[in-house]
């Protein structure tokens, strides 16, 4: 569904979980970057979690997110899930 190199523009609302989603009635493979676009927020939302997809078969691959995301498989619900993680503090070691 998503190849190598793809971008998944998601527009997830930063006050609730409502987002894009798609919804796939087979397999679904994972590649390339899912970009947010945070749609009600001045900054990144933080602890937020979304269903970005919907599955019936089996699921494939992985997609990378920016800095602060992550992009998750949940096997049990049988959804691809865009999650928003606390802010933290960044050390950089020279």
């Amino acid at each position: 569904m998503f190849s190598e190199g793809a971008t998944w523009q998601v527009d997830a609302d930063a006050t609730s979980d409502a987002c894009d989603i798609v919804h796939v009635t087979g397999n679904i493979t994972l590649d390339g970057e899912c970009v947010p676009n945070f749609l009600n927020a001045a900054k990144r939302p933080v602890n937020r979690v979304w269903t970005i997809a919907t599955y019936g078969g089996t699921v494939a691959g992985r997609m990378a997110a920016p800095q602060g995301c992550k992009v998750r498989v949940n096997e049990k619900k049988k959804t691809v899930e865009l999650h928003s993680s606390e802010a933290g503090t960044l050390f950089m070691v020279r």
